[in-house]
């Protein structure tokens, strides 16, 4: 099967976070511009990238912007059901302050913080299919960087690798992906 790139012509727009939800049978994509990247604007006063969240088929088809800002930084964008998307944001790309997670929701525009408690700062996040379960790879509140489940409806937060000990000259996790094979 032939694959081809969203628009094969441009050669302007960066993609910094892709995911697909079998929930949705959608990509989704976080995208910027190269262009207004390295704008004087950005590079001198916003130090904001403006940002758009795209949702399209798996064929790069039939492409809808659903949200666009430059009022804050995005990092990453996970999709958690059909009407709401969670992002890991931070003030400015140049840093200043910790990051955070926000949900969009699709159907309003709607932001609001999403908190998890115990956690001080997200680096990566995946929702677990089960909906009940949130994957985060950051640092606790006592500065703790690992892999933690939280758990969305008892408000658990649970280091996945507590007691392990990683190889010589290796110290942390630097990302994750979360898979989900259902056997059955």
């Amino acid at each position: 099967q032939e694959i081809r790139y969203y628009n094969q012509s441009d050669d302007d727009t960066w993609f910094h976070s892709f995911s697909y939800s079998p929930m949705t049978d959608e990509l989704l994509c976080l995208t910027c511009s190269d262009k207004e990247m390295r704008s004087s604007r950005v590079r001198e006063e916003t130090f904001i990238r403006p940002k758009k969240i795209l949702l399209m088929n798996p064929d790069f088809s039939e492409a809808n912007v659903i949200y666009e800002t430059d009022a804050f930084e995005i990092r990453q964008t996970r999709q958690i059901d059909k009407d709401h998307i969670l992002m890991i944001t931070n003030d400015s790309m140049v840093g200043g302050g910790n990051r955070k997670i926000q949900i969009l929701t699709i159907s309003g525009g709607d932001l609001t913080p999403f908190y998890v408690e115990g956690l001080l700062e997200p680096q990566s996040i995946y929702p677990g299919h089960d909906a009940e379960h949130l994957y985060v790879l950051g640092r606790d509140l006592h500065n703790q960087f690992s892999l933690y489940d939280y758990n969305i409806k008892t408000k658990k937060l649970n280091d996945l690798l507590a007691g392990y000990s990683f190889p010589e000259g290796h110290k942390t996790v630097v990302d994750f992906t979360y898979l989900y094979m259902n056997t059955q």
